[in-house]
Parts: C-alpha cells; structure tokens; sequence
C-alpha cells in the first residue's frame, strides 16, 4: 500500500505542480524571512507564542493565497470571488506591512536604545568634560575681574602718592589697597589655572574613548539622497520609511516568486490525427455511351514527396492530385512526386500528354498541367 511520502513525492513530480524549482525556493526563502520577522521575539527571546502570533501567521498566509488565487479566478470569470480574493489581500497586505514595519521599527529604536546603553560611560566622561568647561569659563571670568580691579588699585595708588606725597598716609592706604587686589588677582590666576588643567585631563580622557553612532546608515543614505535635486530627507524620515519599503519588498517578492513557481498552467490535451481524406466517387452521373466503364474505388490523397516506384505509380498520384486541385504547374510537380529530377519529370508529362492522360496549357512561362476532361471524369 502506498504511503504518503511517495504520493506526495508523485505529486510533486506532476506537471504544472512546480514550475520553477528556483522561484519556489526563493518564494519560501522570502515567506520564511516574513514569519521571521513575525516569530522573532519567540526564536530569540523565548517570548511565549500568543494568540495575536498565531493571528498574524494566518492573516499571512492567507493574503498569499488570496493574491496567488486572484487573476486564475478572474480568468474563469468568477467575479464575486475573485473580488472577495481582492479584498482579502488588499486588507492582508495593509496589516502585515504596517505590522512588519512596526516591528522593524522596533528593532531600529532598541538598537538605537543598545547604543545608547553602551555610550554610557562615553556620556558620563563627556559630561565631566562640559563640566570642567564650565568651571573653567567661570575661573576666567573671576581672573579677569581681579585683574580689571587691579589695575585700577595701580592707578588710584599712584595718583594719591603723586598728589599727597609718597609718606602721606591717603598715599600708604592706596598702596595697601593695591597690594591687596594684586593678591586676589594671584589667587584668581591660580584657581584659572587648576580648572584648566582639570578640563584638559577630562578632555584627554574623552578623546580617549570611542563613542558608538547611532542609525550610521540612515544618516549616510540620507545625506546621499539630499544630494539629489529637490529632495530633502532626513534621518527621523528615513526610520519611518525604510521599514516600510522593506516589509512590502518581502511580502509582494514571496508573492510574485510563488506565482511563477506554482503557476497555474493548463494541461494541453493534442488533438487527434486527422484521418487521410478521401475523394468518394461521383454516383448517379450520368456516363457516355463510349466511357461506360465501372466506377473507380476512392481514391485516397497521397501527401507529397512520396517517392514513386515507377511511371505509373507517379501517374495515378498526379491524377489524384489533379481530381483534388484541378492544376498544377509543371515546376511544381518535382516536390509532389519526391525526389525526381526534372528532365524525369519533362519526359513522363510528354508520355501522359501523348497518351491522353493530360493537357498542358501555357500561363505565361509557366507550364499548367491538367486532367483531360475524359481523364477526369474517370480519376473522380
């Protein structure tokens, strides 16, 4: 008893099962990618398959076959099908590409996420680097405000030791003034000089590390495009469409590569051979007295280029050639009667005409070969 392998195999080795091996094998390869996509979290992360796992593997397959369905039964003129086929796959396709693309979305923002997580020590580093800038700003503002009082403690000293006397004591209070801002002013150079020794170490340690991009290709795919003229994308832009493009690509290639592979091909059934006809005698003519003769049995047309065994052979096809056509020309006559050369051919009409067989008659240069009317009569 046969089992169900062999039958399936038997199947399988059927035509107008699988019409291209390659186009099958791509169709399945895409169709794999697809429930992938759709599976990921179970294969990678060991989610538990659900409900809407389930739900989104039939809507699938079922917009495949819906789409594959279609135009065969279209063809056969089943409209109300055809047209629920069409709406199925119209709604099929608009989920799964919206559900395929969100879930590349997805991966793309928990990429984004992972980089993030890795440029963590990155970010901490340059933080401290921005810090120390800060301070360090700030350390050169308090430096150049000491030394902005400074010089005026100078001038003021000076001008009360040039006007009261360098012994008065208006002129000692100036200079005691001065010796002071001129030490805030070394106290504000020193603290300058730590904060910006603090931000170069920081800003060393930052150069040091390696910072992880996030999205590299969408931001080079859309400066190449901003190349174009009268285009403008940007990076956000192409997250959002990118994974849209690449779920439709998968769903219509899985489609168009099954249609080729699974074809619907028609079995062709060849006609039967056509039974040589035959020119049936004609009955009931009435006969002259000098031809009553009996009636010829049918005749049965001989397809040309039948090589006859002699000059008689080749008379009686010519004659049942002649009862058919009525005329040939004498040109002609070297491909009904096979291979015969032509003076072969130029010698039996001579014998034939000579012997009342046919008449030849003169259609400019060419030679028309006929039946007598007798001769007629008696190949019919």
């Amino acid at each position: 008893m046969p089992t169900a392998i062999p039958r399936l195999l038997s199947r399988l080795k059927r035509p107008g099962f699988i019409n291209s091996w390659p186009k099958a094998i791509l169709a399945a390869g895409f169709f794999a990618l697809t429930n992938y996509v759709i599976f990921e979290d179970v294969l990678r992360h060991g989610s538990t398959i659900t409900t809407d796992h389930l739900l989104s593997f039939a809507v699938l397959v079922g917009t495949f076959a819906s789409g594959h369905w279609f135009w065969p039964t279209l063809v056969s003129k089943e409209y109300g099908t055809a047209a629920g086929l069409a709406l199925l796959f119209v709604a099929g396709t608009v989920y799964c590409v919206l559900t395929s693309a969100g879930r590349n979305a997805e991966a793309l923002v928990n990429k984004a996420a992972k980089v993030t997580a890795d440029n963590g020590p990155y970010a901490a580093q340059e933080s401290k680097v921005k810090g120390a800038e800060g301070q360090r700003a700030e350390a050169k503002a308090k430096l150049t405000e000491a030394e902005t009082e400074a010089k005026d403690a100078t001038k003021k000293a000076d001008a009360a030791c040039v006007k009261h006397g360098a012994d008065s004591w208006r002129c000692e209070t100036a200079r005691k003034n001065e010796d002071a801002a001129e030490g805030r002013k070394a106290k504000a150079q020193d603290f300058y000089d730590g904060k910006t020794n603090t931000y170069w170490m920081e800003d060393a340690g930052l150069r040091l590390m390696a910072k992880k991009d996030t999205n590299v290709d969408l931001k080079y795919a859309a400066k190449v495009l901003n190349y174009i003229p009268h285009v403008s994308v940007t990076e956000d832009q192409l997250a959002d469409i990118i994974p849209f493009v690449k779920s439709v690509f998968c769903e219509f290639a899985t489609l168009l590569f099954a249609a080729g592979a699974f074809g619907h091909r028609r079995e062709t059934v060849p006609e039967p051979p056509k039974e040589p006809e035959t020119v049936p005698p004609l009955q009931d003519r009435p006969t002259e007295p000098s031809r009553d003769r009996p009636a010829a049995p049918p005749l049965r047309l001989v397809q040309g280029g039948t090589v006859p065994s002699s000059q008689v052979a080749a008379l009686v096809l010519l004659r049942q050639h002649l009862a058919v056509h009525g005329t040939v020309s004498q040109s002609d006559l070297r491909s009904l009667l096979g291979d015969v050369s032509k003076q072969t051919v130029s010698r039996w009409c001579d014998d034939w005409e000579a012997d009342g067989h046919i008449c030849r008659t003169l259609s400019g240069r060419t030679r028309m070969v006929s039946l007598k009317p007798a001769a007629r009569r008696i190949a019919r």
